[in-house]
């Protein structure tokens, strides 16, 4: 998902099948990146290995990385604190990413990088993130192809870090565990009316902003008493 919130237009089997490396051609980038164990290796060699923490992140227990920086600087219980009022920042449902690689399609041919990030990356992924997913929406399922490759990467990785002798927080076996939702998700081109009809509203609604905003700027502009060309010319100098 993260790779779509980019401007991809990978699917997501397509999108498995490449940071996983199922197509013969050798090691990709992302492989590299998935070997998280090198790179702690790379800091224990340089800091020492008595000084290097592994937090193990797991969704079940989201107070764990709180738990875990208080006891590596050693602060006082709940001196870090999740923000109350913070997103929900959730999955995307698989209709959602859908919807997400055709618009990051149009972009591609017809949009810019800036009209993207402003309209669809920091507007309508936000919103849909922020929120409680529909109830008509389903969740993406991985299949078990994919998993089983994750897992003997993730096996590789957790070997060695035991070998590393680093300290580790929380429970290690948790990287290799199959506790993902297991099935062949199907990459419809189907995007159902509700959440097409919602994003076309969201993005005239911040596209009415914009355009609001821009106004106002133009009339405290001309409210001043200087004349135009001036003051667009030490906007431009700034």
């Amino acid at each position: 998902q993260q790779s779509l919130k980019k401007g991809n237009t990978w699917g997501y089997h397509e999108w498995l099948r490449n940071v996983l490396q199922l197509d013969g051609s050798g090691e990709s980038p992302q492989i590299k990146f998935g070997n998280y164990s090198n790179l702690v290796e790379r800091w224990a060699n340089v800091f020492g290995a008595q000084n290097v923490v592994v937090v193990i992140v797991d969704e079940s227990t989201p107070n764990l990385i709180f738990d875990a920086f208080h006891e590596i600087l050693n602060l006082k219980p709940d001196s870090i604190v999740k923000v109350k009022d913070s997103a929900l920042n959730r999955s995307l449902t698989t209709e959602e990413t859908v919807l997400l690689a055709a618009l990051n399609e149009s972009f591609k041919n017809e949009g810019s990088w800036k009209e993207y990030s402003t309209f669809v990356r920091n507007h309508i992924v936000k919103s849909w993130s922020g929120r409680e997913a529909s109830q008509d929406h389903t969740k993406i399922h991985t299949p078990e192809w994919a998993i089983d490759k994750a897992v003997e990467i993730a096996e590789r990785n957790v070997a060695h870090l035991k070998e590393l002798n680093v300290k580790v927080l929380g429970d290690l076996e948790h990287l290799a565990s199959r506790n993902v939702l297991i099935g062949d998700t199907s990459e419809s081109s189907v995007i159902p009316a509700r959440l097409a009809s919602e994003t076309l509203l969201n993005l005239q609604r911040r596209f009415a902003k914009r355009l609001q905003r821009r106004d106002d700027r133009i009339k405290r502009l001309l409210a001043q008493k200087r004349p135009l060309y001036k003051v667009i010319l030490r906007r431009f100098k700034k």
